[in-house]
């Protein structure tokens, strides 16, 4: 690109082209313009998806859409992105991340369950159904609008194995990727969709200091991020 921009419009060196070669086949990238004091001037591109060869213009603007002062400027293409997600993928050679129900190692993108296992939970789909098993339950002992459950629970099955680690192998993430699932089904419920706070049932305290967290708050929480629903852990408790 030329050595000397001057946006003055007249047709000479008014912009640089900026080509890159994405050698390392990256697959995005930030590009940044700064001045000589370490200043950001300007983004020119956020998560631009790289091809072999990439061509930027800079038209000697700074953000605000005015001409820069004149001095040195310095393009940063920051690759982090890619780099983490090589450097994850090279640490997963030796150390691979692993299905949480069935001991198989994990793909690209696949986090906590592998594919086959999520298409193999069993699923009760009670959310779908307003006198579910669940909801027949409560007939005639508690005043309650309707009731569900998500798996049903097999001894020496995958959603046994993935509860035993989350209760007792300090596997949190299990309870807020099934929360999320969860979540999810329930935002496809007319029952269950308008939900505006969900509540934990707390422990008792000296399971949760053995613990060190309420599984109940963990799925809560993952369904919230699902459900746009505020967990409240205050207004029951455990005397």
């Amino acid at each position: 690109f030329p050595k000397t921009i001057i946006p003055d419009n007249n047709g000479v060196d008014d912009i640089t082209v900026i080509t890159l070669i994405n050698t390392l086949e990256y697959e995005a990238a930030d590009l940044m313009i700064y001045d000589k004091n370490g200043y950001k001037i300007k983004v020119l591109h956020n998560n631009l998806l790289l091809s072999a060869c990439n061509r930027e213009v800079w038209d000697g603007r700074d953000a605000g859409g005015n001409i820069v002062t004149c001095g040195i400027y310095v393009l940063i293409a920051d690759w982090c992105w890619a780099m983490k997600q090589i450097i994850r993928d090279f640490f997963h050679l030796f150390f691979p991340e692993v299905c949480m129900a069935c001991g198989n190692s994990l793909y690209h993108g696949e986090k906590v369950l592998c594919t086959r296992c999520m298409l193999k939970l069993p699923r009760t789909h009670f959310h779908q159904h307003a006198e579910n098993p669940v909801s027949q339950l409560f007939w005639g002992r508690a005043p309650i609008d309707y009731a569900t459950s998500y798996f049903y629970f097999r001894k020496s099955s995958h959603v046994q194995h993935l509860l035993h680690q989350f209760k007792y192998k300090g596997k949190k993430e299990i309870g807020i990727f099934c929360g999320q699932m969860l979540g999810k089904a329930l935002m496809e419920s007319s029952f269950f969709c308008d939900a505006d706070f969900l509540i934990p049932v707390p422990l008792h305290p000296k399971k949760q200091a053995q613990r060190g967290y309420n599984q109940s708050e963990v799925i809560a929480r993952g369904m919230a991020g699902r459900m746009n629903a505020v967990v409240d852990v205050n207004t029951l408790y455990r005397k």
